[in-house]
């Protein structure tokens, strides 16, 4: 699967699995994040089973600590391009772990 089709997946995963929890997903462009899901704004990024980590961007990083409501999404697609929810994160998770070195690491 390639990148693109491989975040598009991702992107649709994310959408449903809001949808599931009762909110009202739609997907933005150029706003820093990817999808606004009732006050939720929501990054989401597609891991694949290759060994690369995921890498934030100082926006991203920047954002988790400072925007409020402002979420990452991280969707692992399996051998089977089958989609799972690996790591949700927000502000107060950072808070919570402010004082600790955290490196999430996708295998």
């Amino acid at each position: 699967m390639n990148k693109d089709l491989l975040e598009k997946e991702a992107l649709k995963f994310s959408i449903e699995h809001e949808v599931k929890n009762g909110r009202k997903p739609f997907i933005v462009t150029n706003a820093g994040f990817d999808i606004i899901s009732g006050e939720r704004k929501i990054e989401v990024r597609a891991k694949k089973n290759d060994g690369n980590p995921i890498i934030l961007t100082k926006e991203n990083i920047e954002a988790l600590n400072n925007k409020e409501n402002f979420w990452l999404y991280v969707v692992h697609m399996d051998e089977r391009n089958k989609p799972k929810m690996l790591l949700k994160i927000n502000k107060e998770e950072i808070v919570k772990r402010k004082n600790e070195h955290v490196y999430w690491e996708f295998s």
